[in-house]
């Protein structure tokens, strides 16, 4: 996957912004089973609105911050793999 689906879907993007129906900030997600080019995966780097997902990452998850997940930009909190197992409670009686 290469440029130019990126350029279609920010060309998409463009259009619904006009209309109001997105912004600026909508995230654009790039979905592929045999790579990205170089290109792609160099313009993914330098903005946050690309996200590249492979096949590792659509199978094993992404390893994110909890913190992150909340929306808390300033105390990033240890990592863990998106999807791995959560410690349970115990229900209160």
């Amino acid at each position: 996957m290469g440029l130019g689906l990126l350029d279609r879907l920010q060309h998409i993007r463009d259009l619904l912004t006009t209309r109001g129906t997105a912004t600026e900030n909508t995230r654009l997600q790039c979905f592929s089973g045999t790579g990205f080019t170089d290109e792609l995966r160099h313009r993914a780097k330098n903005d946050p609105t690309i996200q590249l997902i492979d096949i590792d990452r659509l199978h094993h998850g992404a390893l994110i911050s909890p913190g992150l997940l909340a929306g808390d930009r300033q105390a990033p909190q240890p990592w863990r793999r998106r999807g791995a197992a959560r410690t349970a409670c115990p229900s209160r009686l």
